[in-house]
């Protein structure tokens, strides 16, 4: 049997509501943190984000928070390891990809 923490999160079984499905663009994220949790506050930028509908952006306010999360220290040590597996993967898209086209111009030229 495996267990719930090795399974692929997007095979999990989960309830989304249109506001959890809804994907923002983040210009900024905020952190803060103690020995037990770190918050993150994600940040949209004005001019580029607008007010939600009926709202006027307080005097000075340079954009909109979109969602603040906390996590323990755990969980933040398995996001940087996710982090570090996607980038490496694309560096490793962007080699191969170079690589390509280095073959296409060396047979063309």
């Amino acid at each position: 049997m495996v267990k719930q923490e090795q399974q692929n999160p997007e095979l999990l079984p989960l309830i989304a509501d249109q506001q959890a499905m809804h994907i923002e663009f983040i210009d900024l994220v905020q952190s803060s943190a103690n020995p037990e949790i770190v918050v993150l506050n994600f940040i949209q930028r004005f001019p580029e984000s607008a007010p939600p509908p009926g709202h006027q952006p307080q005097e000075g306010a340079i954009g909109r928070l979109v969602a603040r999360f906390a996590f323990t220290w755990p969980h933040i040590e398995r996001i940087r390891d996710l982090l570090n597996r996607l980038l490496t993967q694309r560096e490793n898209a962007e080699i191969a990809f170079r690589g390509g086209k280095e073959r296409e111009i060396d047979r063309s030229g």
